[in-house]
């Protein structure tokens, strides 16, 4: 409910990562893990991005300086794997903060509060880095 997702908002200290499978990965990602199997609420980064925006999440990639280095980041961790996004503009739609964060131009990391992000590649071994 409503309700609920915006008392999501108020405990969560910055924002939100959000890593959820969607019909717009890209194929090989999707066959190579059956990414869709056991999925009920199959919607694109867009439609998910409604939903963060319309309960009172902005969306945190909006410099696109700071884009670019997330995605510079996720090719350089995707080495030898499969990508998990079509491209630079899908990745934006992952980043959400809350309504009362810093707007981007307020920090020093290019514009943006940092992001971390954490991930298991194929081989296993997790992949941590901070946009």
């Amino acid at each position: 409910s409503r309700h609920c997702d915006r008392g999501i908002v108020r405990g969560l200290p910055r924002g939100v990562f959000f890593g959820s499978i969607t019909t717009d990965m890209t194929k090989e990602i999707i066959e190579a893990y059956e990414l869709f199997e056991g999925v009920q609420t199959f919607s694109t980064l867009w439609e998910w991005s409604e939903r963060f925006v319309r309960n009172g999440f902005r969306v945190a990639t909006a410099d696109f300086r700071v884009l670019q280095r997330a995605w510079k980041i996720e090719v350089e961790a995707n080495e030898g794997d499969f990508a998990w996004y079509p491209d630079m503009e899908s990745m934006r739609y992952c980043f959400y903060v809350k309504p009362d964060a810093p707007s981007p131009g307020c920090s020093s990391r290019l514009g943006a509060t940092a992001i971390r992000r954490e991930r298991r590649g194929r081989n296993g071994r997790k992949r941590r880095y901070e946009v």
